[in-house]
């Protein structure tokens, strides 16, 4: 009786409530009904206006009494142990994460072997030190590029090995590496179109789909998730609940909690447009370096799905990784266009495409610092002591996402000053000094707080820029149990379940100009499989808040914004956001802003 009569009133408030998001009708009942049915608190939409290359944001107001969420959170919604529900009134499985009496209520098959944790970072950091004879002038709390490491002091003679110089290119571009669980993934994120996996159906006796699967491989180090999988075809499993089986690769000082966070669509009773839903952290595993843990996480149809953003709170921003929904449309595009209009189609079907789809990432990004520091090790161009020197400050630069690279200064009018390269984003936020710091915004713990941001696009195709709210306005639950008796963190740090919101919708940054003359892009492939799609179920309307989607984007891709020169010459695209936050912030994350366009590792979030 109670159930009915909960599933009614759910039904009636939404169609009582619905609101104009994008051209779509939304409304949502935040979180699933608690033990007493209560009124649906909506979420009055927002405004945003583009003018040039600045953005202002108007968020929506919060429906929950303003108080401050790290002292008293009215956002947080009583915890309900049963699977979410879709605005019809459809229950959506596999979207209750942990329960009292199965924690790990999404994760089977779990098992851990030992392996050999060398990392990339282990072995670049080994090649660096090899080319000096006295190590020992280094010290090694301070910056690479601020100490005596490839400085002027002839007490350190170099001593250049080719086969180690060869070796550390063939780690930055992803080569083979012998005995290297990490063999073939590069540092250098370009090549993301080749790396587009289908989840493959699973069918019973008559043919019919009953499930799914998708092998997923990822590789955790120091500030790095790095993965074999950018993003997901999952066309064959609209309809059915799906796996995903991870082969997790501990390496040296990787150990964390293995936490993918699952963000879901809900979709208009009326149209059945796709609008924002529930998300969560689907698990909260410990994971111990030197090992290789399997598991299995169980998924919704994927008529539901968004994304997987995978994690890791011990090391964040910098642990990163994101599969994407390949078919979601963005601007009339595809996911996996974009990717391809930026890198080609086929990046490492050649040399040739590898050497395009390379060229196209800026010369900034750390990553591709690196690897032109090698390259002229190996052709013996320039000072050998300054190419050291230079390979050793990008080394530097690329393990620390929470300050800028070299070349990029934080601009003291921007309360976050954020640098998108090698489809990454690298951050400062002001006052924040420390690289291995958690950044947070600590001006913000009420509705009203005023917010600037400034996006730098360093990289040589059309980057964005987007921010969501993980249940700070809908509301929030905290489902999982205390992993510390286990070696983890999970009751410090879950997100638990949550109801997201996009606050700023995206915003396109035209590509940076190089200095230098462009690699000229090679012919494509004769035919190129396309990915089936359903362009009228992903559409990027459901991004859209209460803003003509349509006009605003085209006006955005088509201009050509404010830019800046960076030292090496590039010509730099910037934009602004500027933002009214017109509601409390969940209390364990504040803000996720990332790149619609190349998601991947474009993502800085701040607590």
């Amino acid at each position: 009786m109670i159930d009915g009569y909960r599933a009614k009133l759910r039904v009636a408030v939404a169609t009582a409530a619905l609101l104009t998001l994008g051209g779509s009708a939304f409304a949502q009942y935040v979180g699933n009904p608690p033990p007493e049915p209560v009124t649906n608190p909506t979420c009055p939409g927002g405004t945003q206006c583009t003018t040039g290359n600045v953005t202002i944001v108007n968020t929506p107001t919060s429906p929950f009494p303003e108080s401050n969420p790290f002292i008293n959170p009215t956002n947080l919604l009583p915890t309900y142990y049963g699977n979410v529900k879709d605005l019809d009134g459809t229950e959506i499985p596999n979207t209750l994460p942990s329960t009292p009496t199965n924690p790990y209520n999404l994760m089977s098959d779990v098992s851990v072997t030992p392996i050999n944790g060398e990392s990339p970072a282990d072995d670049l950091e080994a090649i660096l030190h090899g080319f000096h004879k006295n190590w020992n002038v280094y010290v090694t709390s301070l910056p690479a590029h601020e100490d005596a490491r490839g400085g002027d002091d002839q007490s350190d003679p170099l001593t250049i090995d080719p086969a180690a110089v060869q070796r550390a290119i063939d780690i930055i571009e992803g080569n083979p590496i012998p005995d290297r669980v990490y063999s073939g993934i590069p540092l250098l994120h370009y090549n993301g179109p080749d790396r587009v996996k289908q989840v493959q159906p699973i069918l019973d006796s008559q043919g019919n789909t009953i499930g799914g699967n998708v092998v997923i491989n990822q590789y955790w180090y120091r500030s790095h998730i790095e993965s074999d999988t950018a993003m997901l075809d999952v066309s064959k499993v609209m309809n059915v609940p799906w796996t995903v089986t991870y082969h997790i690769y501990v390496l040296n000082r990787g150990s964390d909690d293995f936490s993918p966070m699952i963000m879901y669509l809900e979709h208009n009773p009326t149209t059945g447009a796709p609008i924002p839903g529930v998300m969560m952290d689907g698990t909260f595993y410990p994971m111990h370096e030197d090992t290789e843990v399997t598991l299995t996480m169980h998924e919704a149809p994927a008529k539901w799905f968004n994304l997987i953003y995978t994690w890791g709170w011990r090391v964040h921003p910098g642990r990163v990784e994101v599969n994407e929904n390949a078919a979601k449309v963005l601007m009339g595009k595809t996911l996996l266009g974009w990717e391809q209009d930026a890198f080609g189609t086929d990046p490492e079907s050649s040399a040739a495409a590898k050497a395009y789809a390379i060229s196209r990432i800026s010369d900034l990004a750390p990553a591709k610092r690196m690897l032109m520091a090698f390259e002229a090790l190996k052709n013996g161009t320039g000072s050998v002591r300054a190419n050291v020197k230079e390979a050793e400050a990008a080394f530097y630069d690329w393990e620390h996402r929470n300050k800028l690279p070299r070349g990029v200064q934080a601009d003291p009018n921007a309360d976050i000053t954020l640098f998108e390269c090698n489809n990454t984003i690298y951050g400062q936020v002001k006052g924040y000094v420390r690289p291995n710091n958690h950044p947070e915004l600590t001006q913000w713990t009420l509705r009203g707080a005023k917010l600037n941001v400034k996006v730098i696009n360093g990289d040589y195709y059309q980057r964005g820029y987007m921010a969501v709210d993980f249940g700070g306005l809908r509301g929030w639950e905290n489902t999982f149990f205390s992993s510390i008796p286990i070696g983890g963190d999970g009751p410090w740090f879950t997100f638990g379940r949550d109801w997201w919101f996009p606050v700023v919708t995206p915003i396109a940054i035209p590509p940076a100009i190089p200095a230098t003359t462009p690699v000229a892009r090679p012919a494509e492939p004769a035919a190129v499989a396309e990915l089936k799609m359903d362009k009228n179920f992903y559409s990027e309307k459901y991004f859209a808040s209460g803003r003509d989607a349509d006009a605003d984007d085209a006006a955005a891709a088509s201009s050509t914004g404010a830019t800046m020169i960076a030292p090496n010459g590039d010509t730099l695209s910037v934009a602004w956001i500027d933002m009214t936050l017109n509601y409390e912030p969940n209390e364990h994350l504040r803000l996720y802003q990332f790149d619609p366009f190349h998601h991947e590792e474009a993502i800085f979030s701040l607590h």
